[in-house]
Order: structure tokens, then C-alpha cells, then sequence
């Protein structure tokens, strides 16, 4: 929406302030070619009149362009020339195409061929279908079918579909499935399917039920369970055990689970349990992927109730991958106070891997705030060996803090001998300076040394 500047002095009077808004060239020049490179037709000084009440000042873009379409279709193209700022051209446009469908849609549509092709003209054509389906889908389609093709076929009858189901879900559907099954659009699909939960999602799952069974009607299904979860999980997920038995149940029930997670995952968890048998390790295993990514602490506190087995393994390791990388202090918590991570430790030592990979000054710092020694002993161990590669003087320091004398010891020689490899002067000055017991010297001297 353009604003009247306020810098204007009111001496200048209304007109002057008018004519500054609209920025209409005032000097006679030739004809002029829009934008779009559809020659206008007319010189610039032969456009409306700014101080006509078709453009008001206190009127949106939008209005003006209904306004324009209603009244003088023709001065309007001329007008949309001469609008310099893309946006508020692209706001005339669009209201401008959808009013004019409404009145003469095949007029509206030899303007809309004369336009440059780009994301203006495909704006004006997604305006157009809307403004004509909704006065009259059925012609509207028919008429895309026998003159489009391409890319603007399906835009147009995307559109179309959209608009149709506002007022009449089922028509638009039969419409939309009236064509081979290898030409039916999915996005065109899901903003149907979309739209008619909103209305009724017992009714679109009723007709998507007696489809011909096939590709089509199993992306249906699919795309049903997805848009219904959004409105209506409870509803959604009772019509999918009823259709368990279905080649894309698994599907539906990934759909589900995707919408459903965000808002009500431990409904979700409940609703999976009970399951059957052929579909239920791979819903936990997707609620669980999910769950995770969302609330990583909430999925932790689920799966943890799992019983034994490879499932809860696999699901653990997930997890702590994931969280590790984004709250590794959170990860590493829960994981040093879990029973099942206790059976698989291996998942720990990766979470404090990929923690000092991160960040190793905020892994010792949180080490120190320990109270468990046999954990931070292990902590400080891993840690050192992970970080013995990258920087090893940081694993020295780590592990010379370790409190158990032969894991210190072994953990130690190890990330000096790291250190040696880059820096053997260092190296040998921090064990002279810091190494007082004999026994660790002489496992710590260096190869040449007696």
C-alpha cells in the first residue's frame, strides 16, 4: 500500500500531492512498452487522471486494480505499464486479473498471452484461474484443458482444483481424478485433499476410499493421513487402523505421526503401542525420529521405558547422535544416569566424542562441576582420547586430571605420544616440568633416551 508523504506542504494543494504519489509521467512521450514487453498503445500522457475517483488516494494497490478491471480493462493494462515499483505492480495485477476473469475471462486471458514470461505473468495466471473458478469452475477448467500447456496447464489447473474445493470438494475431486492416472498432479492432490479436511475430513476420506486401487489412490491415502493429522489426529489415526491392512498403512502411519508429534506426542506414543504387530516397530522407530528431533529430553524419557532389545538399541543410538550434537551436556547427563544406556555404553563414549570434537573447553569445565569420580574419570578419559588427535596438548591436560592412577597412566602416555608427533619439544618440557614419579619418567622418556 503506497503512503502519502508527509513532507509535502499543504500550500502546494491536494493535486500536486496526488500527482507526487502516483508518479504518472506528465511529458508527452511515444508509446511506451510496459515491463512486461506488451506494448501499451498509448502515450504516457494519454493515462487516466490521476484525481479520478477509480484511483483514490486512500485505496490499496489491490482496490485500485479491481476498480480498474471493473470499470475500463483496457486503461487498466495501460495503467499496470506505468506502475514502477514491481510490487505494487504485481498487487494491480493480481486483483486487476481476478476481477477481470470474473467478467471476461478469455478477454482476460489474450492479455495475460501478450505478457513477458517470469514470476509476474505466473502471479497474473494463478490470479486469473482464481477469480474465474470461482465464479465458474467447470468452464474455467475446460477451457485451460483445450488452450494450455506445460507448465501453465498446471498451475492453472492447480489453482482451479483449489478454488473448486472451497465451495464443492467432491466436484473438484472428480475433476481432478477425471484424468489418467499417470497425469494426476500430487501437489494438485494434497491442496484438494487440503482443503476439503478443513470442510469435512470424514467425507474425503469416504470418497478417497472408493477410488480405483492404485498409485493414485495410495498417494491419496498417504496425503489424506497427513492433511487430517493436522486438523484432527484423533479422527485420523482411528480411520488409519481401519485401513491397517492397506499396502501404504505404514505410510499413513508415518503421515500421521509427522503431523501429530509436534503438538501431542505422548498421545502419539499411546496410539503406537497399540498398533499391530506388522506396523508397530517401524511407527516407534519413526515417532521416536521424530520425537527427538522436536524434544529430544521427552523422546529420551520414552524410549528409556522401552523393553530390552534391538529396537530400544537402535533408537538409543539415534538419540544420543542427534542430542549430542545439539545439547551434548544434556545428552551426556541422561545418558550417565540411564539403565539402558548402561547396556550400550558404546553410545556414551560417542556422545562425549562428538561433545569434544565441539567443544572440549566446555566438556572440562562441565567435568569439573562433577560430583560422580568414577564418571568423571570416564568422562576425562574419553575425552583425552578423542581429542588426542586434534589437540593434543588439550589431552594431556585432560588426562593428567584423571584421578585413577592406571587409566591416568595409560590414558596419559598415549596423548603424550600424540604430542611428541607434532611438537616433541613441548612435549618433553611439560613432562619435565610436571612428571615427578620415576616409574611414570621411564615409561614417559623418549625412545632415544636409556
Amino acid at each position: 500500500m503506497s503512503k502519502m508523504r508527509t513532507g509535502l506542504s499543504f500550500s502546494l494543494g491536494v493535486l500536486f500531492g496526488m500527482l507526487v504519489l502516483w508518479a504518472w509521467p506528465l511529458n508527452k512521450k511515444p508509446k511506451q512498452a510496459s515491463d512486461d514487453g506488451r506494448d501499451t498503445g498509448r502515450s504516457a500522457d494519454q493515462s487516466v487522471d490521476p484525481r479520478s475517483s477509480k484511483f483514490a488516494a486512500d485505496s490499496t494497490w489491490q482496490e485500485r486494480g479491481r476498480r480498474m478491471a471493473e470499470q475500463s480493462p483496457q486503461e487498466g493494462l495501460a495503467r499496470a505499464a506505468a506502475i514502477h515499483q514491481i510490487d505494487d505492480r504485481r498487487d494491480f495485477l493480481e486483483s486487476f486479473f481476478r476481477e477481470w476473469a470474473a467478467q471476461d475471462p478469455q478477454a482476460a486471458f489474450q492479455a495475460l498471452s501478450e505478457m513477458r514470461p517470469g514470476s509476474l505473468k505466473q502471479d497474473c495466471l494463478r490470479a486469473l484461474c482464481s477469480g474465474w473458478a470461482k465464479q465458474d469452475p467447470v468452464t474455467a477448467a475446460a477451457w485451460v484443458k483445450d488452450h494450455l500447456r506445460g507448465a501453465e496447464q498446471s498451475v492453472a489447473r492447480a489453482i482451479i482444483a483449489l478454488e473448486w474445493a472451497k465451495n464443492d470438494p467432491q466436484q473438484a475431486a472428480l475433476w481432478v481424478f477425471s484424468e489418467p492416472e499417470s497425469a494426476v498432479n500430487p501437489t494438485i492432490v494434497s491442496q484438494l485433499l487440503a482443503s476439503w479436511v478443513d470442510q469435512d475430513g470424514s467425507a474425503a476420506a469416504q470418497w478417497v476410499g472408493q477410488l480405483q486401487p492404485g498409485p493414485a489412490r495410495d498417494a491419496a491415502m498417504v496425503q489424506l493421513a497427513y492433511e487430517w493429522s493436522q486438523q484432527d489426529p484423533a479422527q485420523a489415526s482411528a480411520w488409519i487402523q481401519q485401513n491397517s491392512d492397506s499396502a501404504v498403512a505404514g505410510d499413513m502411519v508415518s503421515a500421521l505421526i509427522q503431523g501429530w508429534v509436534i503438538d501431542a506426542p505422548h498421545t502419539a506414543a499411546a496410539w503406537v503401542e497399540k498398533l499391530p504387530e506388522h506396523l508397530q516397530a517401524n511407527a516407534l522407530q519413526e515417532l521416536a525420529g521424530s520425537w527427538m528431533v522436536e524434544n529430544p529430553a521427552g523422546a529420551a524419557q520414552w524410549i528409556d521405558q522401552w523393553p530390552n532389545g534391538e529396537l530400544r538399541k537402535q533408537s538409543i543410538a539415534s538419540l544420543m547422535d542427534h542430542w549430542s550434537s545439539q545439547d551434548p551436556s544434556s545428552a551426556v547427563t541422561w545418558a550417565l544416569a540411564s539403565p539402558a544406556v548402561e547396556q550400550q555404553p558404546e553410545v556414551l563414549d560417542q556422545a562425549v566424542r562428538i561433545w569434544a570434537e565441539k567443544d572440549a573447553v566446555a566438556l572440562q569445565q562441565w567435568v569439573d562441576t562433577q560430583q560422580d569420580r568414577e564418571a568423571i574419570d570416564y568422562l576425562r578419559a574419553t575425552a583425552a582420547e578423542t581429542m588426542a588427535e586434534s589437540d593434543p596438548a588439550a589431552a594431556v591436560t585432560m588426562a593428567f586430571a584423571i584421578q585413577d592412577r592406571q587409566r591416568k597412566e595409560d590414558v596419559l602416555l598415549e596423548s603424550i605420544e600424540k604430542w611428541r608427533e607434532v611438537d616433541a619439544k613441548k612435549a618433553e618440557d611439560w613432562v619435565k616440568k610436571n612428571i615427578r614419579e620415576p616409574e611414570w619418567l621411564e615409561r614417559l622418556a623418549p625412545p632415544d633416551e636409556p
